[in-house]
């Protein structure tokens, strides 16, 4: 008993293909480019809202002062344990002073 191989004789359907690829790659496309345009829609957005704030400069005003104020001047950190806070720039040349000796 003889074997015959067979094959396929009917060949890939190459338009068919070729159009879904191409729809597929526009799908793609073009969702990216609409996501894209979510996301800097939405931050722009969430920018704006922010800085419209009310009161939003005042806060910012009032935590530099206070930042600025506790790296530049002495004062207690916790006076029963008597730690002490130092001015940056102080406590820097400190540090020098140390290192150097």
């Amino acid at each position: 008993m003889e074997k015959k191989l067979d094959h396929e004789e009917k060949d890939v359907n190459y338009k068919g293909f070729i159009i879904t690829n191409v729809l597929t790659g526009l799908f793609i496309a073009i969702s990216i480019v609409f996501l894209l345009f979510l996301f800097f829609s939405y931050r722009d957005y969430e920018y704006k809202k922010g800085i419209n704030s009310p009161g939003i400069d005042q806060a910012v005003k009032e935590l530099r002062e206070y930042e600025n104020r506790e790296l530049t001047t002495y004062g207690f950190i916790d006076r029963e344990k008597n730690i002490v806070r130092i001015p940056i720039e102080n406590a820097m040349q400190e540090v020098i002073k140390d290192y150097q000796e």
